[in-house]
C-alpha cells in the first residue's frame, strides 16, 4: 500500500521513472509474498500495466493484464471498475495490434460494466464509447459508430465531463458525418 501511495505521488509530480520503479517493486513483492490477489496488488499491477502501455511497451502491458485479470475475476464482482478498466485497456491493446474482433468483444464487455456501475462514471463511459466507435469506424461500420458517438456527445453536453474529452467525441462525430456526406449535420455540431 505504501509503494502504491508513493507511486501516486510520483505520478502527480510527473516523475514516471520513479513511479514505475515503485510499481515494479510492488509487483515483485506481491508475487514473492503470494499476495497478487489483494486489492493493493491488483491496483499496482493495473497501474503498472497502464504505465507500460502508455510508454509503448505493449507486450509487457499485455502480460500484466493477463496476469491480473484472473485475480480480478476471482475476487471482485462482475461489475467492478477494476474489471472494466482491465478489459478496456486490453481492448485498446488488441485494437492497436489489429485484433479487432477481440477488441470489439472486450470493449463491449467493459462498456456493459461501466454502464451498470453505481455511481455513474461518465468519463469512463465516454472513453469506452469513443474507443468502441473508433473501432467500428475503422471497420467501415459507420452506422454502428454514430450512435456511440452521439451518446458520448450527450454525456458531454450534460456537463459531466472535462471539456477536452467532450470535444474529442464531438469532433469525431462531426468528422464521421462529413465522411458520410452529411455536411449539414456536421456543421450543426460545430456551432
Amino acid at each position: 500500500d505504501l509503494l502504491l501511495r508513493k507511486a501516486a505521488v510520483h505520478k502527480a509530480r510527473r516523475q514516471l521513472a520513479e513511479e514505475r520503479a515503485c510499481l515494479e517493486l510492488g509487483a515483485q513483492l506481491a508475487r514473492r509474498c503470494g499476495t497478487a490477489k489483494s486489492g493493493v496488488a491488483r491496483r499496482s499491477l493495473l497501474r503498472l500495466a497502464w504505465l507500460y502501455q502508455s510508454q509503448g511497451e505493449q507486450g509487457a502491458a499485455m502480460l500484466l493484464y493477463d496476469e491480473v485479470l484472473p485475480a480480478i475475476r476471482a475476487n471482485l464482482p462482475t461489475c467492478h471498475a477494476d474489471l472494466a478498466a482491465c478489459l478496456h485497456n486490453l481492448a485498446t491493446l488488441h485494437h492497436g495490434s489489429g485484433e479487432k474482433e477481440r477488441a470489439l468483444a472486450l470493449y463491449r464487455r467493459a462498456l456493459g460494466i461501466i454502464r451498470a456501475a453505481l455511481p455513474p462514471r461518465p468519463a469512463e463511459t465516454v472513453t469506452c464509447l469513443h474507443n468502441l466507435a473508433l473501432l467500428h469506424d475503422s471497420q467501415g461500420q459507420h452506422d454502428m459508430a454514430v450512435p456511440l458517438l452521439q451518446e458520448a456527445v450527450e454525456l458531454g453536453r450534460a456537463g459531466q465531463l472535462p471539456m477536452g474529452q467532450a470535444c474529442a467525441s464531438l469532433d469525431r462525430l462531426a468528422a464521421l458525418w462529413q465522411h458520410m456526406g452529411e455536411h449539414g449535420r456536421a456543421l450543426v455540431l460545430y456551432e
